[in-house]
Formats: C-alpha cells, sequence, structure tokens
C-alpha cells in the first residue's frame, strides 16, 4: 500500500535528537515510517513519549501537522495519549521536564474529533 504522505525529514530533526540525546533522552527515531506516524519516540524516565518534529523555518513547518498526522494525533489523543509538537531546542528541555511537557501536547479541536468519529475509527 502507498503512503498518503511521503515522510521528508525536517532540517532540524537531527539537530533535536542529539539535543534529546544529551538531555538523557532515549530516542528511536521513527522518520521513515512516514504515513501518518510521527518522527520519534523518545523515552524520558519511564515515560515513552510520542512526538513530532517541526521546523519553523520552512513553509511546511510553519503550517503545523499535515493531515494525516493530524489525524493519527487526534486518534492517539481520543485513546488516551498525546503526541508532542518540538520545534526547537528550547522544546526538547520542555519535554524532558515533566511539570512542562503539557505545554508542547497537540490539542485537536472538534472539527479534528468529529472528522476521525465519521470515519469510524
Amino acid at each position: 500500500m502507498k503512503p498518503r504522505y511521503v515522510k521528508i525529514k525536517d532540517h532540524n530533526h537531527d539537530e533535536l535528537v542529539s539535543v534529546l540525546i544529551q538531555l538523557g533522552g532515549r530516542v528511536i527515531d521513527m522518520c521513515g515510517v512516514g504515513d501518518k506516524f510521527p518522527d520519534l519516540l523518545v523515552l524520558c524516565g519511564e515515560r515513552l513519549l510520542i512526538v513530532e518534529v517541526k521546523n519553523l523555518k520552512t513553509g511546511y513547518g510553519k503550517k503545523g501537522l499535515n493531515p494525516g498526522q493530524r489525524e493519527f494525533a487526534t486518534w492517539w489523543h481520543c485513546e488516551g495519549g498525546t503526541v508532542y509538537v518540538i520545534h526547537n531546542a528550547d522544546d526538547c528541555r520542555t519535554l524532558v521536564s515533566p511539570e512542562d511537557r503539557h505545554r508542547l501536547a497537540f490539542k485537536p479541536t472538534a472539527d479534528d474529533i468529529n472528522r476521525l468519529s465519521v470515519r469510524g475509527k
């Protein structure tokens, strides 16, 4: 089956992976999965975090999650999980801080949830 969205690695991806590792995160790079799946799995302490990398220096990155990524993040949210979105080294520091990471959480809109419900996911 051909993916609807071909994954293009953001230019800041490798830099942010390095920062997360320096901050003590254990990172599994999922960038090659493509389609709707987020870029990284990050183990912070005993928490496994699902993370999407976006580059605010590009038009694509400024748009936020693409439709497939929004669909996955919304589905995961409805299942009780969280997808975090990071853009820079400051976001990496926030992500590894348990009391602050909520600020990076994707928050689906009512329209996102309605679209997911219509598709029967």
